[in-house]
């Protein structure tokens, strides 16, 4: 367990976060490996796998011809390779045969993930106070004590960011895309940018909201597409990204039910840095772990209401450490998706995961 885990659960058990409810882009492209990167023709299956530290770029290579695979992404820091095969037809028995080979660790499918928000249609909804939630954790007092620091990073991984939005443009650091494989994290959903919002919506602008931590920077790390889906993959690749560029704080707005050890690893490498994960518990009325808040050394965060009490669609269980507001969160949404004010109200554990990470922020601000 990280310092700084375990620094910010001992304060949230004994301060005002509690609420009643129990509850780089970073590959290194060795020549003869990139070699084998082309793209391939056709259907493909993607997978993941982990070699053993000492094993060689010749042994990998081996390793991936007999499994007549192309290598997509290298992630050098957790020794995770993902892998195009063809064809697809008996894809997954020459991929799991590999697993058999002493070289590999273990092997995966890259599997979809998605985000922990829904949103609701019905426009009475929108009555509801825009500021509930700081009230609920008694952010005002927070404020009172500091606002953040500009040297707090706080990265998110999520659909991007509005780089241009009068609450955010001057809030960010250079980011990444992971889905288009550029440095323009801009967001196409519109997810990521009310995740933004809240954890870092500029102060004493006389516009719009104030963020949890409003002088804290954030790092957009785009790891969702514009359809709101992505992969282990790139969650892994954002996570390794954000810690080997500064981050102190990742938020991960999404996830899955099924583990992956390839974000497993991604995790521990973040531990090992000292950097905090704060993810969302997931939308499923469920008590079944959900991925990456299920991880140790992840700070998993499930949904409350207006009234401080468990949304009734939040993921709850053994593996939650904390509750916070998820339910009709009012935040910033991008002006050049067609969102008129800049703004819009946003429900789930996806919104109760940033409140934890702005306040994360303004603890690692002291």
């Amino acid at each position: 367990m990280s310092r700084l885990y375990k620094l910010f659960l001992a304060c949230l058990i004994s301060s005002f976060i509690l609420s009643g409810v129990p509850f780089v882009f970073y590959f290194d492209h060795h020549a003869a490996m990139a070699a084998s990167a082309s793209k391939t023709a056709g259907p493909v299956e993607t997978y993941l796998l982990q070699f053993a530290p000492n094993t060689s770029e010749m042994e990998r290579a081996q390793v991936l011809a007999e499994m007549n695979a192309v290598l997509v992404e290298w992630m050098a820091p957790i020794h995770v390779a993902k892998v195009q095969v063809q064809p697809v037809s008996d894809a997954d028995g020459r991929v799991f045969a590999a697993a058999a080979n002493p070289a590999v660790q273990f092997v995966e499918r890259d599997d979809a993930i998605v985000s922990g928000a829904y949103l609701p249609n019905d426009p009475d909804f929108a009555d509801e106070s825009k500021t509930y939630a700081q009230e609920v954790i008694h952010l005002p007092a927070a404020w009172d004590i500091n606002t953040g620091s500009d040297d707090v990073i706080i990265a998110i991984l999520d659909t991007g960011m509005s780089l241009s939005h009068t609450e955010l443009a001057t809030r960010f650091v250079p980011g990444y895309d992971l889905i288009n494989g550029d440095d323009d994290p801009s967001d196409d959903h519109g997810h990521g940018t009310h995740v933004a919002g809240i954890i870092a919506a500029q102060m004493d602008n006389n516009v719009g909201i104030a963020g949890v931590c409003p002088n804290c920077r954030i790092m957009p790390v785009k790891v969702l597409d514009k359809q709101n889906l992505g992969s282990w993959s790139t969650v892994a690749e954002g996570i390794i990204y954000a810690v080997d560029h500064g981050a102190q704080i990742i938020n991960v707005s999404l996830g899955g039910v099924k583990p992956s050890p390839t974000v497993a690893e991604a995790v521990a490498y973040a531990a090992s840095n000292d950097v905090l994960i704060v993810a969302a518990a997931g939308n499923a009325q469920s008590t079944d772990p959900f991925y990456p808040a299920a991880y140790d050394h992840v700070l998993a965060v499930s949904a409350t209401d207006k009234l401080d009490e468990l949304w009734p669609l939040s993921n709850s269980g053994d593996y939650i450490d904390v509750a916070a507001p998820g339910h009709m969160i009012y935040s910033t949404m991008p002006l050049e998706l067609s969102y008129e004010v800049g703004y819009a109200y946003m429900t789930g554990t996806s919104m109760a995961a940033p409140h934890v990470a702005g306040l994360a922020g303004l603890l690692l601000s002291q």
